[in-house]
């Protein structure tokens, strides 16, 4: 943002500068167990918030969801801690208004019996007021297959951070 000198700073640009200076942004973690149905994308549930600076998320209602408050371009990231399983494949993707997002999916194959974790591809999206955001993840160990919570330090979870108005 450049501004020439002697410029007086308008009601929306100042409410630019504001944004730059403490933009919206969420830290969303997944606190209890989610079963993940066998062979089919499933959006992962957030019950925590480390922080949410416009209340994008709730613990609650659609908590799957980050859901833009402010428009413009943001940058999310994410990653879900999937059950000790060692059969089938594991896979995550972003999904914008429920709908997959093209070239978003990471897949591995479960290569031991031990809980893993997984950090998905970065996304980065214009959003307009309204448009939500989720992590899916997938398994096909056979069966219904749960995330994990183990720890604070496995536990599923997304960020989301305005970088500019896109």
């Amino acid at each position: 943002m450049t501004f020439p000198a002697g410029h007086v700073l308008l009601a929306d640009e100042m409410t630019d500068v504001g944004r730059l200076l403490d933009p919206p942004r969420a830290r969303l973690r997944q606190t209890t167990l989610h079963a993940l149905t066998n062979a089919a994308f499933t959006s992962i549930q957030f019950q925590s918030e480390d922080y949410d600076t416009v209340s994008g998320h709730d613990n609650v209602t659609n908590n799957s969801r980050y859901t833009c408050q402010v428009a413009g371009l943001y940058v999310f990231t994410g990653k879900v801690a999937f059950a000790a399983n060692a059969t089938g494949q594991r896979a995550m993707q972003w999904a914008l208004n429920g709908t997959a997002v093209s070239g978003s999916q990471d897949s591995w194959p479960a290569v031991a019996a031990v809980e893993r974790q997984f950090v998905a591809t970065t996304y980065e999206a214009v959003l307009a007021v309204n448009d939500y955001v989720e992590l899916q993840a997938f398994q096909d160990s056979g069966g219904s297959l749960n995330t994990s919570v183990a720890t604070a330090g496995t536990q599923s979870l997304m960020t989301a951070r305005w970088v500019g108005s896109g």
